[in-house]
């Protein structure tokens, strides 16, 4: 489990790593594909105390950059 200023650095790396992501995979199955692989390491990353709050700001940097976020996704082949 990571400590919360683990958690904070992975958190801004993400954010910092979005707008090349978004760039690299212009199509939104690709671009949630890969997403999914850093957002999901995190996740995994927090211990259950912090999962919410890891899901929060994971949610806060999809919306800043313009992704909403999604509900019900079909499953997907990532």
């Amino acid at each position: 489990m990571a400590t919360t200023q683990e958690l904070e650095s992975k958190l801004a790396l993400l954010d910092q790593q979005m707008d090349q992501l978004i760039k690299d995979h212009p199509d939104d199955g690709d671009f949630w594909c890969a997403f999914a692989g850093l957002a999901d390491e995190i996740g995994d990353e927090a211990n259950p105390d912090q999962y919410d709050w890891a899901q929060e700001r994971i949610d806060a940097i999809l919306r800043k950059h313009g992704k909403a976020v999604p509900g019900d996704l079909p499953p997907s082949d990532c």
